[in-house]
């Protein structure tokens, strides 16, 4: 009899301690280790890809991959490189890619804008985020959606990063925006963003050209994360 009055005292001490501690609340989020790339659940929506920052840094990157691909992968090719001073968040598209597994994005921009809201959410759940840093980068498709975004709202979108856009990136679109980062890949056709530049400049944007060596459309090539940070860290100078 004692020794199962003793046993049963020892379980209600290991249920108080783990159970109910006071330091671990029944429902908790479990912590992110930093740089690691997880699926962040948002609702009502698909996943996204998180990578939180290696250090106490609050800046978000908020990335909308080319349509119709393995976007995880997209993300994967920079993002933990870029995670000494940045958490990153990668949307995939919203609307199926036909005769494919993989998405595109709507063209709605206001739609869009309110799936990265609810992105942002979602990291700010898991991991300490400013809004006021976001920075936008897009890819292909990716990025003329993110043109529409400055477009729609510059004072919240105010920092852009377009990787080989369909089109010239426009003034009009992006004139009122505090940076602009273009890009493209050494492999692929680079006038467009070249030509989108030059018009910035002349416009008074702040604006700065980045390439990547060795990659064709839709890379990142050898030195994406490089490069990624390199841009980054641009535009976070050039609009603190």
């Amino acid at each position: 009899m004692k020794r199962l009055a003793g046993l049963a005292l020892a379980s209600l001490s290991l249920l108080s301690t783990s159970c109910c501690d006071p330091r671990k609340p029944r429902g908790a989020t479990p912590a992110i280790a930093p740089g690691a790339v997880v699926a962040l659940p948002v609702p009502d929506d698909a996943p996204v890809s998180f990578a939180r920052a290696r250090t106490r840094s609050r800046r978000i990157v908020v990335y909308l991959p080319p349509r119709c691909v393995d976007a995880e992968a997209s993300f994967r090719a920079w993002a933990f490189d870029v995670t000494e001073e940045w958490s990153v968040l990668g949307l995939t598209g919203d609307v199926p890619c036909p005769g494919s597994r993989w998405m595109q994005y709507s063209p709605d921009a206001a739609r869009v804008a309110a799936r990265v809201d609810a992105a942002l959410t979602a990291a700010s759940a898991v991991s300490t985020i400013d809004r006021a840093t976001l920075v936008l980068v897009g890819y292909s498709q990716g990025a003329a959606r993110a043109e529409d975004l400055v477009q729609l709202d510059p004072a919240r979108f105010s920092r852009v990063m377009l990787i080989g856009a369909p089109e010239a990136p426009q003034v009009s679109h992006l004139g009122r925006a505090r940076a602009v980062a273009t890009a493209a890949g050494e492999r692929d056709r680079r006038d467009l963003m070249l030509l989108g530049t030059q018009a910035l400049t002349r416009a008074g944007t702040p604006v700065k050209f980045f390439m990547f060596p060795g990659a064709e459309h839709g890379e990142f090539g050898p030195e994406g994360g490089r490069v990624m940070t390199e841009a980054l860290a641009w535009l976070a100078a050039t609009a603190p």
